[in-house]
């Protein structure tokens, strides 16, 4: 997952700040790691209190809610992936 997780920021920050002029870049970057660090947080509280709502229940479907609340969450976050821009920062490879 770290692995992954480092070839995808990159690429991510790239194309997010592809349509930036260079005089908004700045702060371009500094916006979207803020709402970076704000959805690590959310998501890291949702899973858990998906995760610890349901333990009572039993630990199997403790775990087997919490992947399915984090599967949904991916589809919902890839409806969002064509509002990207479609072209990246020029220059960098």
């Amino acid at each position: 997952m770290g692995i992954g997780a480092g070839i995808c920021f990159s690429s991510i920050f790239t194309t997010a700040l592809g349509d930036a002029s260079p005089q908004e870049a700045g702060s371009a970057s500094g916006s979207l790691s803020a709402v970076q660090q704000v959805a690590n947080g959310i998501g890291s509280a949702l899973v858990t209190s998906i995760f610890l709502a349901l333990v009572p229940v039993g630990d199997l479907s403790a775990v087997t809610a919490t992947l399915l609340g984090l599967l949904a969450l991916i589809g919902i976050c890839l409806l969002f992936v064509p509002l990207l821009p479609k072209t990246a920062v020029p220059g960098i490879d």
